[in-house]
C-alpha cells in the first residue's frame, strides 16, 4: 500500500478546513467592502441631492427682490420657517426680452419652495427628494435674526436682507444624513427703501 499514490482521508479534511478558512476570509472581505460601497454610494447620493437643491435655491434667492424697473414691487412675499415666496422683475414676452415692470408667474418671476413631507418643492414641482428638513432664517442688514410672527407681514419681510438656508437630507435605505447651511445675501432686496 505504500507505493500507492493519493492522498489520506486526514489530509483531505485538513485541506477543505484550510480553504474554508481562506473562503471565509475572502467572503468577509468582500462583504465589508460591499457595504462600505453602499454606504458611500448613499453619501454621495444625499449630498448630490443636497448640492442641486441649494444650488437652485441660492441662485434664485439671490435675486429675489429684483426690479430694474422700479414698477413690478418685486419682494419676498411669504417667509416661514419652511418655505419662502418671492418674486422678481428679469425678463418679459417682449422682443428683446428684459424687465417689463410687470411679475409673471409663467416666466418664473414668482417663485415658492417649500418642504412638502420629505420632498423640497418649487413652484409645486420636485426639486428634491429626502429632505428631512428646510429651515430659513431671515437676517436684517446688520446679520440680527428676523424673527417672522406673521409670514405675510410686509413690514417684517421688507426688513430682510440675507437669508440663512440650512437642508437636512437622509438617505431612503436607512438612517444617514447629511445637512448643508448656506448664507445668502438677497443683493437687490431694500435697494429702492434705502
Amino acid at each position: 500500500m505504500r507505493s500507492e499514490k493519493g492522498f489520506t482521508l486526514i489530509e483531505l479534511l485538513v485541506a477543505i478546513a484550510i480553504a474554508s478558512v481562506v473562503m471565509a476570509g475572502i467572503y468577509s472581505a468582500y462583504y465589508s467592502q460591499q457595504r462600505s460601497y453602499v454606504v458611500q454610494e448613499q453619501v454621495a447620493e444625499i449630498q448630490q441631492n443636497l448640492r442641486a437643491a441649494m444650488y437652485f435655491m441660492a441662485k434664485e434667492i439671490r435675486m429675489a427682490g429684483c426690479n430694474p424697473t422700479g414698477a413690478a414691487e418685486a419682494k419676498i412675499k411669504t417667509g416661514g420657517e419652511h418655505t419662502i415666496r418671492f418674486t422678481m422683475d428679469l425678463t418679459s414676452k417682449k422682443v428683446p426680452p428684459g424687465p417689463d415692470g410687470k411679475i409673471d408667474s409663467t416666466l418664473d418671476e414668482d417663485i415658492t419652495y417649500a418642504l412638502v413631507g420629505t420632498e423640497l418643492h418649487r413652484n409645486g414641482t420636485l426639486l428634491a427628494e429626502n429632505i428631512d428638513a428646510l429651515d430659513l432664517v431671515y437676517l436684517d442688514g446688520a446679520g440680527g435674526v428676523i424673527t417672522i410672527t406673521d409670514p405675510t407681514d410686509d413690514l417684517q419681510l421688507m426688513a430682510i436682507r440675507s437669508v440663512q438656508i440650512t437642508l437636512v437630507a437622509m438617505a431612503d435605505k436607512n438612517d444617514r444624513s447629511r445637512s448643508l447651511t448656506t448664507h445668502i445675501k438677497c443683493r437687490n432686496l431694500g435697494l429702492l427703501q434705502e
